[in-house]
C-alpha cells in the first residue's frame, strides 16, 4: 500500500511498512456518532489482536478535533492518521463514514460499513489472520 501521510502525534507515516500484514483501517469522523459507538470494540480488537495493525484514518474535521476523539474513546493504543484532504479515504475509496477496510497480507481488500460490534469485527479479522 504505497501512500504516506502524517499521524496525529505529527510523525509521518509510511503505508508501504504495512506491507505483508494484515491491517484493519479505520475510517472515522471526530463528530460521527456511529464512531463514537464503536470506538469501545475497535479498541478491544487493537487490544487483542496483536499481530493485526489497526489504523485509524480521522477525516472530515479538524486536527483539534480528532486528538479530542482519540482521547475522549481511549483509541490511542493505535496509530491514527490525520487526513483533512481526504487522500487516504480517496485513495482505498472510502467514500463516508464509518467505513473499515479489511486489507490481508496479500494486498487485497475488503469493506465493511460501520457500526461495527465486536462480534462483527472478530470475524473479519479472523478471516484476515487465516490468509
Amino acid at each position: 500500500m504505497r501512500f504516506t501521510a502524517t499521524t496525529l502525534d505529527g510523525q509521518r507515516f509510511d503505508g508501504s511498512s504495512l506491507a505483508g500484514k494484515p491491517v484493519v483501517f479505520w475510517f472515522w469522523a471526530p463528530w460521527c456518532p456511529k464512531c463514537q459507538s464503536e470506538a469501545p470494540a475497535v479498541k478491544a480488537a487493537a487490544a487483542k489482536y496483536a499481530d493485526v495493525a489497526f489504523v485509524g484514518v480521522a477525516g472530515l474535521d479538524g486536527e483539534a478535533a480528532m486528538k479530542d476523539f482519540v482521547q475522549r474513546t481511549g483509541t490511542g493504543g493505535f496509530v491514527h492518521l490525520s487526513d483533512e484532504k481526504g487522500a487516504v479515504w480517496t485513495r482505498l475509496g472510502v467514500s463516508r463514514q464509518s467505513t473499515f477496510v479489511f486489507m490481508k497480507p496479500d494486498g487485497s481488500t475488503q469493506k465493511a460499513s460501520g457500526p461495527l460490534g465486536s462480534d462483527d469485527l472478530d470475524r473479519h479479522v479472523a478471516g484476515l489472520r487465516a490468509a
